[in-house]
This record gives structure tokens, C-alpha cells and sequence, in this order.
């Protein structure tokens, strides 16, 4: 389609994702990515659902949802998605993955995901790589307001429509006037991944291969998950008694952990004052269960990742209007939108944060379409685009503001403490109703029901 074209910043999942919708439209447009393309890729793990299968099945082809279906690995069924909760002597606390409320999600490597998204793009010639974005400016031509997109190294672009897709650290999200994003500064946390051969994931017991395992303990929350990807070269194999299937692709299986630490645990300039991370992580849960510790060294010190978190705050339903200025054009422009993390980035305590920035493209690629045909047809107007805009965020903000709040919002608040008396009551509480729902869901199913599966996608 002529008359009408996009600028993407960023080529991480939701840029990459987006992008192959416009591609398949023939809609113009090109991403910019500050990495290099021979930058490594992070490859941490990533849960994802339905909201993310909304989003490729808007984006993607039929052939490319074939193949990507089985890079996933396995969700174990409609309700695996929890973590089993364990205190810090590894004794089962809460057998969340039974519950029947939770909806079904499956994990892939982040790295993988990614590289795949953008490889059709890349292949296009559409991803312009090593380009920092600088900032932009809104500008009257004799066809209608453009946005004029600048890079460090001082070159220049022009479009119709900037989507800003960089994440939580989005310049973009500043220069609009929406500052929503706030830097959380209680925790410190400890990310690491490491592959996953046979040997390894009999070591470490068969806790980590039933569920992704979650403590809450002395302030701190350690979440470790195995991905078991279906194999298909491997002969199956057993574990010690025979009981456990380990037929899975071990060339791309992998464990990932992550420690959350408060942050007066830490060094006050953070990594940079903690010379061996992995020794720091384990010391700080020394008086638990030696399995654990074995879980962390199962991963070397070089692959942790250190950070502290960021949240968004939700705007004002009208957030463009309060924000305009006939002095700054830029301020909440109405040819700039923002996708994924860049406008509603969460918490990762309900694994929400991919599946909402890539269920963002459903609503997104429709309405770009619109806008794309109504110029084929005989140009576009700002109002046309203020009206576009206001679609996609009317969509957008309650489904993934609602996730934000649920995932823990901006309110900075450290875990909930499980070993006290007050967490054991609590505990004991929550055990109650969930064993209640647990034989509700097993009458349930001798009338014949079973939980309805919102990702049959997803391998079992």
C-alpha cells in the first residue's frame, strides 16, 4: 500500500511480531533496533498463552504458526501454568499447577521466539540494526503532519505513524509526556539460564521437572523452571526408578532461575559491588535445602543477569488531551503510539508481561490496516489518526492495565513472608479452599466437564 508509512523502534518480540503483520499487508515500514545484528540475544525463558496466540495469529502466516508451535515446550495441559509453591526445606506448601482456575501457558526460550520473529523481517530488508533512537518531531508538509525520527549517529527519517516498541526503558514513552513507567527500587534481581542435559535434570530431583517451583522466604522469592521442549531425535529415556519420560530436545532445553533480594542485602552500587554473583545468590540462601543450592550452581556464574524491576502506572483514560500543548507538538502526539512494555511494562509475578505486549498487535495490526487503506484511498487526515489511536488504547488499557495491577502494579511492596505464623495461617487457609476447589473439579468431571483449553496450540 502507497501514501502511508511506519517506523518501528525496536526489534525485540512485540517490535519483530507486529512487524510480520505489517509485512504479510504490504504496508511500508521499517525498524530500528539499536543492537547490532551479531548481538546476543537474551535468551531467558518466557511463559506464554492465549494473549500471545492472539497476537500471532494476527501477525503470522499459517506456515509460520507450524513451525512455531513446537519450539514450544510442554505446557503439561489446561492448568500447569503455576508454580508449586515449597518453603525453603522443599517441602510442599501449595500445589498451585492443580488448581483449576489457571489458564494454560507453555515455555519457549525468549532468544529463540525472538530470532524467529525477526528473521522474515530481516530477511525483507525491513530492520535497520546498530540505529539508537535520538528522539523526534512533529512536522507540516503539504500531505499532513509527518514524524521525523532521529538517531545518534545523526541520521534522520520520516513517517506517518512512530510505534514505539523499546521496552521499559522507552524514550519515546518520555517524550510524549506519559512518564508512566516508575523504577522499583526494593528488590534486586538475579536472573541466570543454562541448558539442560539428561544428566543435569536428574540430578536435581523431580520436583523441577512436574512444575515450575516457587519460594517465598526471608523477603526473598526464588522461581526456578525447566523447559522441556518434545524431542524428537533422542530415544526415550528414564529416570533411575523408570518413572519419569525424559524424551525432550536436550540441544535446546534449558533451566532458569531467578532470585528476588531486597535491596539492603545489597551492595549499594549493586552488581558492580558483588564480585562473584552466583556465590552471593546461593550465600543468601544458605540455610536452605542443599537441593536448591545445587539448582542455582547448575548455571554458571557468568549467565546472571542483574537488574531491578520497572512497573507502569495507569493513565488517564484522555491522558493525550491533558498532555497537549500548542507549544510542544510532541507532547502527546497523536502519530506516535506505544506497544508492549513500552506503555504497560509489570511485574514478572504472573508471567503476563509477554503475553500482553504481543496480544497487543491484534488490536494493533487492524487498525493500522484501516489507516493504511483509508490513504490507498485518497489520505489521511489527524483526525483520522486521533481516532485510530483511541481505538487501540481503548482495547488495549484495561486488559493489560488490568494484568499490570494484578501482577503487583507500582506499589514497590516486597513478597509476602510464608515462614512466620502469619504466613503459615494464611497458608493453611489458602490450602483449604484449594483442596475444596480440587475435588469441586474432580466432581466436575465425573458429570463429564473439563476445563476448556484457551491455547489447544500449545503442546500438552
Amino acid at each position: 500500500m502507497s501514501g502511508f508509512k511506519l517506523i518501528v523502534i525496536g526489534a525485540g518480540l512485540a517490535g519483530s511480531l507486529l512487524s510480520n503483520g505489517l509485512l504479510q499487508n504490504e504496508i511500508d515500514f521499517i525498524v530500528y533496533e539499536s543492537d547490532p545484528e551479531s548481538a546476543q540475544r537474551e535468551g531467558y525463558q518466557i511463559r506464554l498463552g492465549a494473549p500471545a496466540i492472539a497476537g500471532f495469529k494476527a501477525c503470522l502466516q499459517e506456515d509460520q504458526l507450524t513451525k512455531l508451535y513446537p519450539m514450544f515446550g510442554r505446557s503439561g495441559g489446561v492448568i500447569s501454568s503455576a508454580p508449586a509453591l515449597y518453603d525453603e526445606k522443599l517441602n510442599l506448601l501449595l500445589d498451585l499447577p492443580k488448581f483449576p482456575a489457571y489458564t494454560k501457558s507453555a515455555p519457549i526460550n525468549r532468544a529463540i521466539l525472538r530470532d524467529f520473529l525477526a528473521s522474515p523481517v530481516a530477511v525483507a530488508g525491513k530492520i535497520r540494526y546498530g540505529r539508537r533512537f535520538a528522539g523526534y518531531r512533529s512536522v507540516n508538509g503539504a500531505s499532513g503532519t509527518k514524524v521525523v525520527v532521529s538517531f545518534d549517529d545523526g541520521s534522520e527519517d520520516e513517517c506517518d505513524l512512530l510505534i514505539s516498541a523499546e521496552g521499559t526503558s522507552s524514550r519515546v514513552n518520555r517524550q510524549i509526556g506519559l512518564n508512566n513507567i516508575v523504577q522499583l527500587t526494593r528488590q534486586w534481581n538475579f536472573l541466570a539460564k543454562g541448558n539442560l542435559p539428561p544428566s543435569t535434570l536428574l540430578k536435581l530431583g523431580p520436583e523441577i521437572q512436574r512444575a515450575p517451583m516457587s519460594v517465598l522466604c526471608n523477603g526473598m522469592i526464588l522461581f526456578i523452571s525447566a523447559y522441556l521442549p518434545d524431542g524428537y531425535k533422542d530415544e526415550p529415556r528414564s529416570d533411575k526408578d523408570g518413572n519419569k519420560n525424559l524424551d525432550y530436545d536436550a540441544d535446546i532445553a534449558s533451566i532458569f532461575w531467578s532470585l528476588s533480594v531486597p535491596a539492603d542485602r545489597v551492595p549499594k552500587n549493586g552488581a558492580q559491588g558483588i564480585s562473584n554473583k552466583l556465590d552471593f545468590c546461593v550465600d543468601q540462601i544458605r540455610d536452605w535445602d542443599p537441593r536448591y543450592h545445587d539448582m542455582l550452581r547448575s548455571i554458571g556464574e557468568e549467565s546472571i543477569n542483574v537488574f531491578q524491576a520497572r512497573a507502569s502506572k495507569e493513565p488517564p483514560k484522555h491522558w493525550r488531551q491533558k498532555v497537549k500543548s500548542p507549544e510542544d507538538p510532541n507532547l502527546g502526539n497523536d502519530h506516535v503510539w506505544l506497544l508492549g512494555d513500552a506503555i504497560h511494562c509489570m511485574l514478572p509475578s504472573r508471567g503476563m508481561g509477554g503475553n500482553q505486549a504481543m496480544c497487543d498487535t491484534a488490536d494493533l495490526l487492524p487498525v493500522i490496516k484501516n489507516l493504511a487503506q483509508k490513504a490507498e484511498a485518497g489520505g489521511l487526515s489527524d483526525e483520522d489518526f486521533s481516532i485510530a489511536v483511541t481505538e487501540y488504547e481503548s482495547r488495549m488499557f484495561p486488559r493489560a492495565f488490568g494484568w499490570v495491577r494484578t501482577s503487583g502494579g507500582t506499589g514497590d511492596k516486597g513478597p509476602p513472608e510464608m515462614s512466620g505464623i502469619s504466613g503459615r495461617i494464611l497458608l493453611f487457609f489458602m490450602a483449604r479452599a484449594l483442596d475444596l476447589a480440587y475435588v469441586y473439579s474432580i466432581a466436575q468431571r465425573l458429570f463429564g466437564y473439563s476445563p476448556p483449553d484457551d491455547a489447544p496450540e500449545l503442546p500438552n
